[in-house]
């Protein structure tokens, strides 16, 4: 057996995108692009049964990856082993450490009040404070988040509040049809944090960052980068949160939708001092508007599965287990691609867990769903 030297094995381990090549039945190679993790030892792939790369390595596990850099590439060449049950259980343990961080990073906090404005009558809401903060993340990002609490003074229990995938970010929670829930909440007693996810709202950038365009496979993994980087600034959120003595430590939970449901659930579950989540309109595995042929994001479907295979949810599920749970779908939701999407990564998260169905599409959620969620945050948190 080849022993890698050093320089290589660094190489692999700060390296994510390489070329998996299998044997297809009839002896005749097959090219991937993938990604991938290396632990030191091993190479770790996900990978889903519907691949022709599964059926591949199942029936010749001989397989090479070529991980190139410019001119630079290593080339490993080595058996493919299909990881199921408690070896799987061990990868993803793997994967979950790219969401890892330095805990010990200054957050270098900075606070100024904000008016707090009702904007559906424009008038100012009396007995509600509101402060715009920002605060330093992981790779010198710094995160920009609303909070809204009431005028009381004692310490609150806090929800952090994650928007979709919009331009609007953190402001987005102002024209939801469900009404402005931040500013609700608040003045039922609930501090909400409505944090801007990277690459959205104030944190928007000319780059593209985070978003897909056709031809553009770079901004592809960019998407994946833009996802651990949100889950790591919402560590970074309950770092700051921690460090206010406005805050109860021992009540801080969570709600995402959409977007905020695909990044929050790797969170919770990463995340042990979140006391209980919420999560709207999530789904596990494709979108069905990148894989669907004709479309202009047809090119993109492999790459999208890949970005898919280290941020989806599903595989962070079944660690909630132990923390309290809510989840919302509707049945007629095809941009996470229907129900069963949603539907598997429901069954995937651990108990305790309250599952809710509503008769509609993506951006229909039922105002009463959101007051459900917010009486069983506040059950649950002590509210």
């Amino acid at each position: 057996m080849t022993v890698m030297t050093e320089a290589q094995s660094v190489y692999l381990a700060e390296r994510q995108v390489g070329v998996l090549a299998t044997g297809r039945r009839d002896g005749s190679p097959q090219q991937s692009m993938i990604t991938h993790l290396f632990d030191g030892t091993h190479v770790l792939i996900s990978i889903t049964k519907d691949r022709a790369k599964y059926a591949n390595v199942r029936l010749q596990p001989r397989v090479s990856l070529l991980v190139p850099d410019g001119r630079q590439q290593v080339i490993v060449y080595g058996t493919a082993e299909v990881l199921e049950g408690k070896a799987r259980d061990k990868a993803i343990i793997a994967i979950r450490h790219l969401y890892q961080y330095d805990r010990t990073l200054p957050l270098l906090a900075t606070s100024e009040p904000e008016p707090v404005i009702d904007v559906r009558t424009r008038a100012a809401v009396p007995g509600v404070r509101r402060e715009r903060v920002t605060f330093g993340s992981t790779h010198d990002e710094r995160v920009v988040a609303t909070l809204t609490y009431p005028d009381s003074g004692r310490p609150y229990a806090a929800v952090i509040l994650q928007h979709g995938s919009t331009p609007m970010g953190r402001h987005s929670w102002q024209t939801r049809p469900s009404g402005p829930i931040h500013l609700e909440w608040a003045q039922r007693g609930v501090m909400t944090v409505a944090v801007d996810a990277y690459g959205f709202g104030s944190r928007e950038a000319p780059d593209d960052r985070g978003r897909l365009r056709t031809g553009r496979p770079d901004l592809l993994f960019r998407t994946r980068d833009q996802r651990i980087q949100a889950v790591q600034d919402l560590m970074r959120t309950m770092d700051y949160l921690a460090s206010r003595a406005d805050v109860r430590g021992d009540a801080v939970g969570y709600l995402g939708v959409s977007m905020g449901c695909r990044i929050g659930v790797p969170f919770f579950a990463l995340d042990s001092r979140v006391g209980a989540g919420a999560f709207f309109v999530g789904g596990s595995g494709d979108y069905s508007r990148f894989v669907v042929a004709g479309t202009e994001f047809a090119a993109l479907a492999e790459d999208e599965q890949l970005v898919f295979d280290l941020t989806d949810p599903i595989a962070f599920a079944p660690l909630t287990a132990g923390r309290p749970v809510f989840a919302v779908n509707g049945e007629r939701d095809e941009t996470v691609g229907g129900r069963e999407p949603a539907e598997r990564l429901q069954q995937a998260l651990g108990e305790p867990k309250t599952l809710r169905w509503f008769d509609g599409g993506h951006g229909e959620s039922p105002p009463e769903l959101y007051e459900e969620a917010f009486a069983f945050l506040g059950a649950h948190l002590r509210a």
